[in-house]
């Protein structure tokens, strides 16, 4: 009688063993490697001693993870099945109603001792206005699901509700995220990767001139604060990898860039150019076509965008 063969896992995975072999973690080292492969961390063992919280009383929350320095915090909930599933279970997408609501809204003093320490750099990080972004991650090994993308939903605007009691919660841009097996896949491609984007894009331009240096070239043009809308849309955050800072948010304060761009857009359409810096991005090759009464037709394959975030996010 033949046996049948098992399934060759994923690279992704192999590295996940190799980790949680090493460093003798958990499952919820599957949320560790994550953040490793999204946002680059270098130390992943300090990481992984600080970030994972889950096992005993952790009120659902299984990695907590706040960098000022690149101004974003990260609470998760992991799972990390050992057989092949249709989907992840969503009841655990919406346990992190219940992280949440205890990391940002309890009193401190009901918190055990090891939650109670993250809890309180997290909501001080908050206050001082250290973050800028708020990710909520269920990560898991299993393709996503509409039942999970649906709870949450509702975990954003609990986000979003408990972070109005901070001085600088409103300042947050929130992101809850099923972290699938396809976006782990995605995170280890990119991972090596300067430019995430790899797309063919068009743009239609009213003229464009080229520099030239030595192993390099560059077309100066504009485009559309249409266009820039329109693939922010499509490829989100994914569109600033090489530029750590990302979209630092938009709140309504004259004094915030962010806002004034976001005002000149809506209320100023007509000198929206001249309100700007413009943009300066990275792009795999270009091809420049013929000049035409109705304009130019550039061809671009790969962006990242490295100056000019703060436009292209604030238009979304």
């Amino acid at each position: 009688m033949a046996n049948k063969p098992k399934p060759n896992k994923p690279d992704w995975s192999v590295a996940l063993d190799r980790l949680q072999r090493d460093l003798n973690l958990s499952d919820d080292a599957i949320g560790v490697f994550a953040l490793q492969l999204k946002f680059r961390l270098e130390d992943i063992e300090a990481v992984a001693a600080e970030a994972i919280t889950g096992g005993g009383d952790d009120k659902k929350c299984d990695v907590i993870y706040v960098d000022k320095e690149q101004q974003l915090a990260v609470v998760a909930q992991c799972y990390r099945s050992k057989k092949a599933r249709n989907q992840a279970p969503a009841n655990k997408a919406s346990d992190l109603n219940a992280a949440i609501s205890w990391l940002l809204g309890a009193d401190l003093s009901t918190l055990p001792m090891p939650l109670r320490s993250r809890a309180v750099e997290l909501r001080d990080a908050i206050n001082d206005g250290h973050i800028k972004q708020l990710f909520i991650w269920y990560v898991h090994n299993l393709p996503a699901s509409k039942q999970v993308s649906q709870e949450l939903k509702t975990v954003e605007k609990t986000a979003r509700a408990a972070l109005q009691g901070y001085n600088s919660g409103g300042e947050i841009n929130v992101f809850a995220e099923e972290i699938d097996e396809k976006q782990i896949e995605k995170f280890y491609v990119q991972a090596e990767r300067v430019i995430f984007v790899t797309d063919t894009i068009f743009a239609d331009v009213p003229d464009a001139f080229e520099v030239e240096g030595s192993g390099w070239s560059s077309v100066v043009t504009s485009v559309s604060g249409q266009w820039l809308y329109k693939i922010f849309q499509q490829h989100g955050a994914n569109l600033f990898s090489a530029n750590l800072r990302g979209y630092l948010g938009s709140r309504a304060s004259d004094s915030n860039i962010n806002h004034g761009i976001k005002h000149s857009a809506k209320n100023e359409a007509d000198n929206f150019w001249v309100y700007n810096n413009g943009l300066t991005a990275f792009v795999l090759d270009y091809e420049l076509g013929a000049r035409k009464k109705s304009g130019r037709r550039l061809k671009l394959v790969g962006i990242s965008i490295v100056n000019g975030a703060q436009t292209t996010g604030s238009l979304r």
